[in-house]
């Protein structure tokens, strides 16, 4: 008696859907694989070698330090002008302007050769010096033996610092525009009233000396209180960054503790600023020069 056998079944796999009509597994039928078919091409591919990517160019912006030793400053950012021109400057350590440009000149190393011209005797209006610079104040910058002659602290500083990290970058718009501000407000507000407040008592009568004091404390305390402002807002005069602005700022308030009308308690910020421009060597010599000269002036 024979038996039949039936023929294999395929295989079936299921998957772990549900059958909307049973509610059960659904069954799918196996699915032969397709054979891969390679692609021989009739004539020979030549390979194409391509170069490397060449590195991303830097902007020219970013070389405009000098790390020359001859110009380079101590933070490693000198000035490129003073390398094509042969510099002298006139100026006195008691007077603010001046002391802004020599920390400047000291800050960022340049070679410049520094003439004192003594305003207490009235040299700076004398006719040998008036031939020199026709303004008659200092500072000056006398540039090529007299070709050029520069007055005004800032347009020096800003002659002098072209190239360095003490001005803003070409492509920074705001940083340029806090900058002309600060300087604004320095020449209207700042300057003003410190000439006011302390020429009478560099020039004036000994005697009258500590009640001129006391006066330049009352006239003074307007724009200490709007310094005071500006310096808790930002760290440095015209941003978070050192610029030539505060060459400007620092010559003038350090005179104010020279001679103790600046109150650590009373003015926190501005002794903060003052803590952070200690650290830098060009203003630590300055404020030396300055403390002396004003003690020596005013018999402290």
């Amino acid at each position: 008696m024979s038996r039949y056998i039936s023929p294999p079944r395929p295989r079936y796999s299921v998957s772990h859907t549900v059958s909307p009509q049973y509610g059960s597994p659904s069954y799918h039928a196996p699915v032969s694989p397709v054979p891969v078919q390679v692609f021989t091409p009739a004539t020979p591919v030549t390979p194409v070698h391509r170069q490397p990517a060449s590195p991303p160019r830097v902007p020219v912006y970013q070389y405009r330090y000098s790390s020359s030793p001859s110009v380079a400053g101590k933070s490693g950012h000198g000035s490129q002008v003073a390398r094509r021109n042969n510099w002298k400057l006139l100026t006195h350590n008691i007077s603010q302007p001046c002391r802004s440009v020599n920390m400047a000149v000291d800050y960022l190393r340049l070679s410049v050769e520094q003439q004192i011209v003594d305003l207490f005797t009235g040299e700076h209006k004398t006719e040998e010096m008036l031939k020199q610079n026709p303004a008659g104040m200092v500072p000056a910058l006398i540039e090529d033996h007299g070709d050029f002659v520069l007055n005004e602290s800032s347009a020096i500083l800003q002659y002098i610092a072209k190239g360095s990290t003490l001005l803003p970058n070409e492509h920074d718009e705001k940083a340029q525009i806090r900058l002309d501000s600060y300087l604004g407000y320095h020449l209207a507000q700042v300057r003003k009233l410190t000439t006011e407040a302390f020429l009478p008592i560099f020039f004036g009568k000994p005697e009258e000396r500590p009640h001129l004091i006391s006066e330049a404390r009352v006239k003074c305390e307007p724009i200490l209180t709007s310094m005071e402002g500006r310096l808790t807002a930002s760290s440095y005069a015209a941003g978070n960054t050192l610029s030539i602005a505060d060459f400007l700022l620092v010559a003038e308030v350090d005179q104010f503790n020279v001679v103790g009308l600046l109150p650590p308690l009373q003015y926190p910020a501005i002794h903060r600023y003052l803590g952070r421009m200690r650290r830098i060597p060009a203003y630590v010599e300055s404020y030396a020069k300055c403390e002396k000269e004003i003690k020596k002036v005013l018999g402290l």
